[in-house]
């Protein structure tokens, strides 16, 4: 996944995960809701870095955290692993 110069989020929109929620045990897609910006990882260059995304049969939010790749000048490469916060 890729978070881009120009904030372009749909890469990351486009990539689903499905795990057991947190709040209600479902066994639930979730949805990417809140990403971070490319400038803000890239001027403090953040080793880690977290998207918030909703439970598709609760709505409540999930936490992921990933970490971060390669930092190039128009975006920057995030791994796929995740770990729930």
């Amino acid at each position: 996944m890729n978070i881009y110069q120009n904030n372009n989020v749909l890469e990351i929109f486009d990539k689903h995960f499905s795990l057991k929620c947190p709040h209600c045990d479902a066994y639930s897609n979730i949805t990417a809701v809140s990403i971070p910006q490319h400038e803000i990882v890239k001027r403090f260059k953040l080793i880690k870095v977290g998207i918030v995304y909703r439970c598709d049969a609760c709505n409540e939010p999930i936490f992921l955290k990933f970490n971060r790749g390669t930092i190039f000048d128009n975006k920057i490469s995030i791994s796929e692993n995740y770990e729930e916060i």
